[in-house]
């Protein structure tokens, strides 16, 4: 599923794709957008789009991020230790 958010910016959906590597798949979409465009892009991969949106904050300019799984479990396992201190 594609979502264009505004005229530079859009999300795709790629949990259906039979695509194994989502940071490959990223960076083959980016390579094609430069190719055609000449302007570059950033991504940003995660489980979710809100997850996505960061992700691709920390991208900015031109790369990409992915905040997997493991990266989500060790930030709320982190924030959880900060609030049992309080």
């Amino acid at each position: 599923m594609k979502q264009a958010v505004s005229c530079d910016e859009a999300f795709l959906d790629a949990t259906d794709s039979e695509v194994e590597d989502p940071e490959l798949l990223a960076s083959s979409i980016r390579e094609e957008i430069y190719k055609t465009t000449g302007c570059t892009a950033s991504a940003g991969i995660a489980g979710n789009m809100l997850m996505a949106r960061i992700a691709t904050r920390t991208a900015k300019p031109n790369g990409q991020y992915h905040i997997t799984t493991e990266k989500v479990r060790t930030g709320v396992s982190f924030i959880q230790k900060l609030l049992s201190f309080s």
